[in-house]
């Protein structure tokens, strides 16, 4: 069986090897300087009281190329309401 990079792999730069997915509990401050998000915010233009909006719009974007990737890949694509764990 081939596998996606095999077939790829004239297209593909590089990899990464990684967990399928990670499930963080709790807050994940120490990943991140004190005033890092805000510094984030400052340079994208948006103040805070703008968040909500933004991150919504951010999301939809995000969402949107996902299902278009999926569809042009002849995938499909599956919204999972919550993190599962085994």
């Amino acid at each position: 069986m081939n596998t996606f990079i095999s077939i790829h792999q004239d297209k593909i730069g590089g990899t990464l090897a990684a967990f399928d997915r990670m499930i963080f509990k709790g807050h994940l401050t120490s990943f991140f300087p004190q005033g890092a998000f805000a510094r984030y915010l400052y340079r994208q233009g948006i103040l805070l009281k703008e968040f909500k909006s933004y991150a919504t719009q951010t999301s939809e974007q995000l969402k949107t190329h996902a299902k278009q990737i999926a569809e042009k890949a002849g995938r499909p694509f599956i919204y999972l309401q919550k993190a599962t764990t085994n």
